[in-house]
């Protein structure tokens, strides 16, 4: 006898769906599941065996195939183990063929229980309804940008970061305020859309980052990862079906490096190309994944190895060939997608006590949703000017004389 079910998979943030077959018929005993199950799969005809048995049904005592189809798609995981179970009852007539379309996962236990969640049909099920959102003003925990004492043309940039969603490299030696400049730029973000609440979401369920009893990411991502990052960690990887990595788990949000000059030279060249292209091609040998990477990065190094060069209370005790190498370590194509640089100087002792209250991160955060507003207004299609291209750069950042003869004199 003959049983058909549907089941599912994620690859990459996608879901890909799964028809399982299974075929019950005479001859020696065996059981076989076949369409390139991975090892934890494969493991699943034990677990199956013994949860028929203990749930007080009959294991066939035929030929058992099942087949997991497309069969060019590698399966992952334990979810698989609810649907080949009902399919095997439903090939050896123990129970009856569903009468309306399931998408059926589920690990099962020895005992026959299903983890975490069971359908029994008992009482009609209805859509699930939306979440609650928070209100569009939420603000995510953030540093203020009050905290920050002076650096007013680091805050500048920051804010102008912020609006058009373009990559900033700060330069200054230690203590200068380099870190916590960028830890208040979440909290000049506008908030998450619903649509890329739901990019972003996507991604941190598939990571397994989602916390317990959140059903919706809220607040824009801020990865900070450290410079001893592998480059599995910051492109993808691991075990079977790559997972994404840091670059992805900033989708939407900022990607912040710290001491950048410190990171691995290839670890940072991976950047390049997420960087123009928003998004990451990962290849394997049995599979290609495209994982979504629209961030904004932010970066952060010292002007010299010792930390000190231009430095007014510290003299520098590099030399030119130290300097020069350690400048080096950031590649020139890495440099062109940074939109801006910014000095960080070390403040003197009189602007870290003075008086005069800084600017709240309110203020410039009213700023940034005004820009975004018209920005969004003049291209629908686009996010933020950082993904203008050619001709919309062009047509709507049109430059004025005074404008032009600024790039003249930098350039």
């Amino acid at each position: 006898m003959f049983g058909r079910l549907t089941s599912g998979a994620i690859l990459g943030v996608e879901a890909q769906r799964i028809e399982i077959e299974c075929d019950v018929s005479g001859g020696l005993p065996c059981f076989q599941i076949v369409g390139l199950p991975d090892k934890e799969v494969s493991e699943s005809r034990e677990r199956i065996r013994s949860a028929l048995r203990n749930a007080g049904y009959s294991f066939p005592a035929g030929r058992i195939t099942a087949n997991l189809a497309p069969a060019d798609v590698r399966k992952h995981g334990v979810a698989f183990d609810l649907p080949i179970a009902l399919a095997i009852l439903i090939a050896s007539g123990q129970i009856p063929a569903p009468k309306f379309p399931l998408l059926i996962v589920g690990e099962l236990a020895l005992d026959g229980t299903v983890r975490p969640v069971a359908f029994r049909g008992d009482r009609p099920m209805s859509p699930a309804p939306r979440p609650p959102r928070r209100a569009p003003t939420s603000v995510p925990p953030a540093p203020d940008l009050s905290e920050v004492r002076g650096q007013y043309t680091a805050k500048r940039a920051l804010e102008i970061a912020a609006a058009g969603g373009h990559n900033l490299l700060m330069v200054g030696p230690p203590g200068a305020g380099k870190t916590l400049l960028a830890r208040c730029l979440p909290g000049l973000l506008p908030p998450l859309s619903f649509g890329e609440a739901l990019e972003v979401t996507r991604i941190y369920s598939v990571a397994g980052l989602l916390a317990r009893g959140e059903s919706l990411v809220e607040h824009r991502p801020f990865r900070a990862p450290h410079h001893t990052i592998s480059y599995a960690g910051m492109v993808g990887g691991g075990h079977g079906t790559p997972g994404p990595g840091e670059i992805t788990l900033a989708h939407r949000g900022v990607l912040f490096l710290d001491e950048v000059s410190e990171f691995d030279r290839r670890v940072l060249e991976t950047l390049r190309q997420p960087l123009e292209d928003r998004s990451i091609l990962i290849a394997r040998a049995e599979v290609s994944i495209r994982y979504p990477a629209a961030f904004t990065l932010v970066a952060a190094m010292n002007p010299c190895p010792c930390g000190h060069l231009g430095d007014d209370l510290q003299p520098c005790t590099c030399t030119l060939h130290d300097i020069h190498r350690y400048r080096q370590r950031l590649s020139g194509p890495l440099l062109d997608r940074m939109d801006l640089f910014v000095e960080v100087p070390r403040l003197a002792m009189g602007e870290l006590f003075e008086a005069i209250p800084a600017e709240p991160s309110a203020a410039a955060r009213a700023r940034v949703g005004r820009a975004r507003e018209a920005q969004w207004k003049a291209r629908p299609e686009v996010l933020c000017n950082a993904d203008l291209e050619g001709a919309s750069l062009r047509e709507h950042c049109r430059l004025d004389s005074e404008a032009t003869e600024l790039l003249r004199r930098a350039a």
